[in-house]
């Protein structure tokens, strides 16, 4: 009865700190570039015209065309911890499910801009092209080697299949996190816990 009393005192004063907390992780959440994701969709795009089994080239070079020296991507589900430990600092956007790909572009350290294509519910986003992204959790890619592949599918026509042009190269990630991943890929293997503090 005590505890029931002292809820009930505190109600509002509980109310109240859960709505800041809600309110602060929407103000600070970042806001994702609607311009650039235009470009991606317009480089992307043209994939779905071509014949089923080719492809086109992107630059992501040109396309992200602002100061940056380092692209991570995302493909499939990705919690903001894993995110974080990719990108070298705190991620406070949204986390990546099953469907989505998100790109994280650094200049310097520092988060440049992003995008991200949620697949389940592209309809109602503004600028969207519909992609399945053939790539590691935190791939690592530089304005050097951001050369992809869009491949419109050959048997299921309606699917733009993207990837690295160099793909049979292996995978860069940040020092960091490679050996985060390795431990993480261990942990699994042995079936034991794995800390996802952050690190970075």
């Amino acid at each position: 009865m005590r505890l029931f009393d002292w809820v009930i005192d505190h109600l509002y004063w509980l109310l109240a700190a859960a709505l800041v907390s809600s309110l602060g992780v929407w103000l600070w959440e970042p806001t994702e570039n609607q311009v650039l994701k235009k470009r991606v969709v317009a480089a992307i795009a043209p994939a779905d015209t071509i014949a089923p089994g080719d492809s086109l080239t992107i630059n992501m070079a040109r396309v992200a065309n602002f100061p940056w020296d380092t692209l991570y991507v995302f493909c499939g589900r990705g919690a903001s911890a894993l995110i974080s430990q990719a990108i070298g600092q705190p991620w406070r956007g949204r986390t990546v499910g099953e469907d989505d790909n998100l790109l994280v572009f650094l200049h310097q350290g520092e988060v440049a801009d992003f995008v991200i294509f949620r697949g389940f519910n592209y309809q109602q986003e503004p600028h969207f092209v519909k992609f399945i992204g053939h790539f590691n959790a935190g791939e690592l890619f530089t304005p050097a080697t951001a050369t992809f592949i869009a491949k419109r599918d050959e048997q299921a026509p309606h699917f733009i299949d993207l990837y690295s042009a160099n793909r049979e190269a292996n995978s860069a990630y940040r020092p960091a996190y490679g050996r985060y991943l390795a431990q993480y890929r261990e942990a699994v293997r042995l079936g034991t816990p794995f800390p996802h503090g952050a690190e970075y």
